[in-house]
């Protein structure tokens, strides 16, 4: 798990998953945490799933190596209930 460093050392749920084995590795960015994550501990692949903003920063940011799309309908929302490809793109 990567956090910004000021939030790091005050966080509960941080410092709760550390009860549980979690190791938080303190990070400015992403680009930064990522690089932390393959160099202490070997980390080669970073599964990102159902979270699309999070998806398009690492695209904007040049940190995807590939990418694999896997759609799956619609199960729950309403009218308003954001589409696959909704807002800015790259």
């Amino acid at each position: 798990m990567c956090i910004p460093p000021p939030a790091a050392s005050e966080s509960d749920p941080a410092n709760s998953l550390v009860q549980f084995g979690a190791r938080i590795i303190e990070a400015k960015d992403m680009a930064e945490g990522l690089i932390a994550l393959r160099l202490e501990l070997c980390v080669h692949h970073v599964l990102c799933e159902g979270v699309c903003g999070l998806c398009l920063s690492l695209l904007e940011a040049g940190l995807f190596h590939a990418l694999r799309l896997h759609i799956s309908p619609q199960l729950l929302g309403d009218a308003e209930a954001r589409p696959l490809f909704a807002g800015r793109a790259p």
